[in-house]
């Protein structure tokens, strides 16, 4: 295990209502070749923290390249309500685009 993610675990047991730990472990896992922690880190975000917008594109990339099309549709499909609720645009082009990508 990386210094990285030892620092990350530390921090996110330290405050375990802050989802940026959560969503930067998933990043650290995915450079270390660990899906599972990775994946498991992200359906955490998707489970616990639906609200932390940041989730939604990176996972649904990251589903999309190791071939989970259908859930990466229904990552794409939170993420754009997510968006809309929260009027943010960009985020929602951005998974309209990914989301014609795979169709």
């Amino acid at each position: 295990m990386s210094n990285r993610i030892a620092e990350l675990l530390q921090l996110q047991s330290e405050d375990p209502s802050d989802p940026f730990f959560i969503y930067a472990l998933a990043l650290e896992f995915e450079k270390e070749n660990n899906l599972e922690k990775c994946f498991a880190n992200f359906d955490l975000l998707l489970n616990n923290f639906p609200n932390y917008s940041g989730t939604y594109l990176k996972y649904a990339q990251l589903l999309i390249k190791f071939g989970n099309d259908d859930f990466a549709k229904e990552v794409i499909a939170k993420g754009i309500a997510l968006a809309q609720s929260l009027n943010k645009t960009k985020m929602k082009n951005e998974l309209l685009q990914l989301a014609e990508e795979i169709n």
